[in-house]
């Protein structure tokens, strides 16, 4: 992670290429795809099984540690940086589909527990295109962005047909999402907080299964809620 000030603003950014000086842990995750939940993934060619892990997942598992943590989205599992193409459009799209699997769960997720970072992914190659990549920005038509997003399929969205269909270089960027540390002491947690010690709840998933962070994976638990 670098930072750079532009016009006295501060930005962060990562560099393509470049391993993270982090491996994934109990607070860490590294995903090379954002497909959210199962449905999300493309069938596997070969194989009656998904090629891969929904990050809904790890969101659940690191929901039901009391010390949250960080999805990487763009970071392959040898930590290194490698981004995802993403227009306004795109974000749209990824915001929606955190907010839809969140209030999935049982009990639903309150927007304050979480937060979505769209961090640019540089090629410094040469130096001086850092600060120009970093302050580029396309036109956005905000009539299309009330457009509906299909969430829910692992088909391509309206979204994805229009990213590929441009004839400019998009930039890439890494997606962080952000579990926030639970805090007992948070008003906003009233209706989540379990029992007199106001413990975190454990959040039931979108396919009816619980996990938890267990070093740098998940571990399945017993699915149920605390009751008051």
């Amino acid at each position: 992670m670098e930072t750079v000030e532009i016009d006295g603003v501060s930005h962060r950014y990562y560099v393509l290429k470049r391993k993270l000086d982090f491996d994934e842990d109990e607070v860490h995750e590294f995903k090379g795809h954002h497909n959210f939940t199962k449905e999300q993934i493309p069938p596997h060619p070969k194989y009656d099984r998904p090629s891969r892990q929904p990050v809904s997942k790890t969101m659940n598992a690191m929901l039901n540690s009391s010390t949250g943590g960080t999805i990487y989205i763009g970071v392959s599992d040898d930590a290194t940086v490698h981004g995802i193409l993403l227009n306004q459009y795109k974000m749209d799209h990824i915001e929606q589909n955190v907010s839809d699997v969140m209030h999935r769960y049982t009990p639903c997720v309150p927007s304050h527990r979480y937060s979505i970072n769209f961090v640019p992914a540089v090629d410094t190659t040469n130096p001086d295109t850092v600060k120009k990549n970093l302050s580029s920005s396309s036109s956005v038509d905000e009539g299309m962005r009330q457009k509906a997003h299909s969430l829910r399929l692992y088909h391509h969205c309206w979204c994805d047909k229009l990213l590929r269909a441009i004839n400019y270089v998009q930039p890439q960027y890494i997606v962080e999402i952000v579990i926030h540390a639970w805090d007992p002491a948070d008003p906003r947690n009233d209706d989540l907080a379990v029992g007199k010690m106001r413990a975190h709840p454990i959040h039931i998933n979108e396919e009816g299964r619980a996990y938890r962070r267990c070093n740098a994976s998940v571990r399945e638990v017993q699915p149920y809620v605390f009751e008051c």
